[in-house]
């Protein structure tokens, strides 16, 4: 059996990470780093990004709001100074072993979360490179001082 799991990263959020795994029971697992970490059980419903070069791809999120820790773990974020995104992992396990994800887990940044009584959505896709800048690199005085005599 495959278990799909998803782990928000934040400096706001508890412990600087959320995890949850679509089960009706926690799952112990390993990450990337070798790690063992606890992914708390939990009902939500995903859509992955498409496998296509149609443009922007996002992941959708959508969970009950029954306990409201998403919510508060939202609201922190977007509080939170300086603005930092957030990252989603999805990570599928394979029931037989859980040593590591059986593919590489996907990260994406968070752009968006609607917040109602009754569920969480959550969109998050690819970093947009259609609308990052060319030179990646300000050249500032503080960092290049020659530039004051120019």
């Amino acid at each position: 059996m495959i278990l799909s799991t998803l782990e928000f990263q934040h400096p706001a959020l508890p412990g600087g990470v959320l995890r949850y795994v679509k089960d009706g029971i926690d799952l112990q697992a390993g990450i990337e780093s070798g790690e063992v970490v606890t992914f708390i059980a939990g009902q939500f419903e995903f859509q992955l990004p498409d496998k296509n070069t149609t443009g922007q791809e996002a992941l959708s999120v959508a969970a009950p709001n029954t306990d409201l820790t998403l919510t508060r773990a939202i609201e922190a974020a977007k509080r939170y100074e300086p603005i930092t995104t957030v990252t989603c992992v999805y990570r599928e396990y394979d029931t037989d072993d859980l040593s590591g994800p059986r593919n590489k887990a996907i990260r994406l940044t968070t752009s968006s979360a609607k917040i109602t009584t009754m569920a969480v959505s959550i969109t998050s896709s690819w970093k947009d490179l259609t609308n990052r800048r060319f030179c990646r690199r300000i050249y500032t005085t503080t960092t290049h001082p020659g530039l004051k005599y120019l």
